[in-house]
């Protein structure tokens, strides 16, 4: 639609474009994007709406981008405690909601793209192979502020704070991921706690004591350097991510926990001030890191970013 006014009416696009484009939505959330081109077909970039209104070149082409987000596809995990053969034996998790599947391109699209016209202004792009892979090079500071304009969009109370304002902008470094607090009674989406990712991995109350999440064959359940070549997209050395949900579940329904992506957990290493990541990724070799006990000691600075990082969110219980 190209317009003659100073102005676009927001109210009258939504009224016009709804009944002639209709979307199916599959959860509770719908998304609206206004965008705009110079010569209306090609280069069309994002305009932030704040308002009813905002400013029009009468030399533009606009469109409004209209998409529904797939269902939050998230598990209910039945609290308990971590068994002896953990590294974290003892710890007590609470009942909560994690994600069936990791977070996929997809979804990381739909949703930064919410928020880089909302407040949101340096989330990382990030990278992914098609749009049913796991997202990727996004730093632990990335995830928190996905996951907050998530909860943003959903009508949910966002979790991480800055100065008790909703963490929307900035990275603190390596030094000061502190400055990020959690709404402990926020019902938002975060990333899981490192006791609640393994506890979920291992199955929960339903575990059968496998090596592997869902099952003592590695090949089962995982994409990892023993079988992750012949990707659609070649991500290191001849391998690559496959799509979520393609392997086996785990005891709770959950996939992908000991391959495909290592995932970012909220919690700081006791050695530094870097974070914890878990779980197997598409290159990784099979006795270090695809065991759902693995607590080896790869954490990364929360400013930073790999090619085999990715994450899934977990919610408190209702």
């Amino acid at each position: 639609m190209r317009t003659r006014t100073a102005f676009l009416v927001i109210a009258a696009m939504w009224a016009a474009l709804l009944p002639q484009h209709s979307v199916r939505a599959q959860s509770n959330v719908v998304t609206l994007t206004l965008e705009r081109s110079t010569n209306g077909l090609s280069n069309w970039q994002t305009i932030q709406v704040t308002t009813n209104t905002v400013p029009a070149s009468v030399n533009a082409f606009y469109r409004m981008k209209i998409a529904a987000l797939a269902p939050d596809n998230m598990i209910s995990v039945q609290g308990g405690t971590l068994p002896q053969s953990s590294q974290l034996a003892g710890t007590v998790v609470e009942t909560f909601r994690i994600g069936k599947y990791e977070v996929t391109w997809d979804e990381w699209q739909k949703v930064r793209g919410w928020a880089v016209s909302n407040g949101y202004t340096d989330i990382r792009v990030g990278a992914g192979s098609a749009s049913d892979h796991p997202v990727r090079e996004i730093s632990w500071y990335d995830a928190l502020k996905w996951s907050n304009a998530r909860s943003e969009m959903e009508g949910l109370t966002p979790v991480y704070k800055v100065a008790g304002a909703v963490y929307r902008n900035g990275d603190f470094g390596w030094s000061s991921a502190s400055e990020v607090q959690v709404d402990d009674a926020a019902n938002g989406y975060r990333l899981p706690s490192e006791a609640e990712w393994e506890w979920a991995g291992r199955g929960g109350a339903s575990s059968q004591g496998f090596i592997f999440s869902g099952s003592n064959d590695v090949n089962q359940v995982a994409w990892y350097a023993g079988n992750s070549s012949g990707a659609v997209v070649t991500v290191f050395d001849g391998l690559g991510t496959w799509p979520v949900g393609q392997k086996l579940p785990n005891e709770l329904g959950i996939h992908d926990m000991s391959g495909n992506m290592i995932e970012w957990v909220f919690d700081k290493s006791e050695y530094s001030i870097d974070r914890h990541l878990r779980g197997g990724a598409f290159n990784s070799p099979e006795d270090l890191q695809c065991a759902v006990a693995t607590r080896y000691q790869y954490t990364r600075d929360p400013g930073g970013t790999g090619e085999n990082i990715g994450f899934r969110v977990a919610r408190n219980a209702p």
